[in-house]
């Protein structure tokens, strides 16, 4: 079940909120989808004729264009449209804003909205404690919950789910800026969810303003059913997107190409001005709060802690020596790697963890390798065979003989560095006897 209390007293805002014609068209137009559409959402709006698709037939979606060109202003016609039409209990959100600019506006008015982590406020990402490694993370967690959910109303969709008259919401995964998303682990957490959130309900949608898509790679394309691309510069960048460069080069601001029963269609956004979604916003952010979705990987984490961590995982040795000789502290890597599921690799880490083999997560997500050699950990594996290096200094040499159990009696009870065995007083000896054989032979000579 999710954990979204019924928000039977949410009311869906009007469209005279709005202060625009055309985006009022618009409301009405998808009140009137919604009967028949799961997620409605505004697709193109041109001559005053909105063209509407159901977001909840669409496996994922990639927004490609040159900055200023209307990309952003598309990806705001359908956190709109979401809002036109659903209740927090039917959708959830996760957007990801690098720049904290575009949409840092959605941030208090769409709390309930939002889909969060455990320790972690509804926000926009990023910020400290997320990344889009330990989204992608729950989200994988999410969709095996879901998979079980589906499994006793043999259900294979989301929407079969629904039809079985079970509650689950959609969940919408808006990132920016595919090119602000440096570290390689992260696109790569993209990319294997991608192929799994078909039917699961849960869509990501993406955009990137660089010429070319060099920073999208063949896995996240291959991953995304529609792709809308604004103006491009460059013909041959279309060739990336779209497959071909015969496009008109005369693209107006606004207007995008797509395919569609693959032929190129041209469509065009509704030009939103964000100040006039402030009555809007301001109606949903005062509804009465019944909480967001908590990801997953939370209740994951709450049983790691209540674990004994030590009864060590029967692959815990295998799994310390790919982190120690990859120095990548990456749950992901041991998935990967050692070809196991998420649960288990997420245990492995902890006692990783544990044992100071890594560092809790840092900013990012990521955590530290402390361990820097095979021969380090070895030390750690099996201590019984590695003396500290206290005790390794004060190591016997293997000529000398141990101290009898009566010599043992006799030291003073010090500090273990600080205690002298016999043998380590042999050079005393020999100065004393040295001395008393000159001091003899000087005896002598006088008498």
């Amino acid at each position: 079940m999710d954990n979204i209390n019924p928000t039977e007293s949410y009311q869906l805002p009007d469209p005279e909120l709005l202060g625009d014609n055309d985006l009022q068209n618009v409301f009405s137009a998808l009140r009137v989808e919604s009967g028949s559409m799961r997620l409605p959402i505004l697709w193109s709006y041109e001559n005053g004729i909105p063209f509407v698709k159901d977001l909840a037939e669409i496996n994922n979606i990639l927004v490609a264009g040159s900055q200023g060109q209307g990309k952003t202003g598309f990806l705001h016609q359908l956190i709109v449209s979401l809002l036109a039409t659903q209740k927090p209990e039917n959708v959830q959100l996760i957007i990801v804003d690098y720049k904290k600019r575009e949409f840092q506006g959605y941030e208090r008015p769409l709390q309930q909205f939002l889909a969060h982590a455990k320790k972690v406020s509804p926000s926009i990402v990023p910020n400290e404690e997320a990344s889009v490694t330990a989204i992608c993370d729950s989200l994988w967690v999410e969709i095996e919950r879901r998979n079980e959910l589906f499994r006793p109303v043999n259900a294979r969709s989301i929407g079969e789910y629904h039809r079985a008259g079970k509650s689950l919401p959609y969940i919408v995964v808006f990132i920016d800026e595919m090119a602000d998303i440096v570290k390689k682990e992260d696109r790569q957490a993209i990319e294997r969810l991608l192929g799994r959130t078909h039917k699961m309900g849960i869509v990501y949608i993406l955009s990137t303003g660089v010429h070319g898509g060099h920073h999208v790679s063949s896995r996240i394309q291959s991953g995304v059913e529609e792709k809308i691309v604004f103006r491009l510069f460059d013909r041959d960048d279309y060739r990336v997107f779209l497959d071909t460069t015969s496009v008109p080069m005369d693209q107006p601001k606004g207007q995008f190409l797509f395919r569609q029963y693959g032929r190129l269609v041209a469509g065009k956004t509704v030009m939103i001005d964000f100040l006039k979604l402030a009555a809007l916003l301001d109606f949903v952010g005062k509804q009465p709060k019944n909480g967001s979705f908590l990801l997953p990987g939370s209740a994951f984490e709450e049983s790691l802690e209540k674990a004994d961590l030590g009864e060590r995982d029967p692959l815990f040795e295998e799994a310390a020596r790919l982190i120690v000789i990859n120095q990548l502290g990456s749950t992901s890597l041991i998935q990967r790697k050692m070809k196991l599921g998420y649960n288990r690799a997420g245990r492995l880490m902890d006692q990783l963890e544990a044992v100071g083999v890594v560092s809790p997560h840092g900013k990012g997500g990521y955590r530290d390798v402390l361990i820097r050699s095979e021969a380090e950990l070895d030390m750690y594996l099996d201590p019984d065979n590695y003396a500290s290096p206290t005790v390794v200094s004060n190591r016997r040499e293997p000529s000398a003989p141990p101290p009898s159990e009566k010599e043992a009696e006799t030291l003073p009870d010090l500090p273990p560095e600080e205690k002298v065995r016999p043998n380590e007083n042999k050079g005393c000896a020999f100065i004393v006897i040295f001395l008393f054989s000159v001091a003899l032979g000087l005896l002598l000579e006088l008498t």
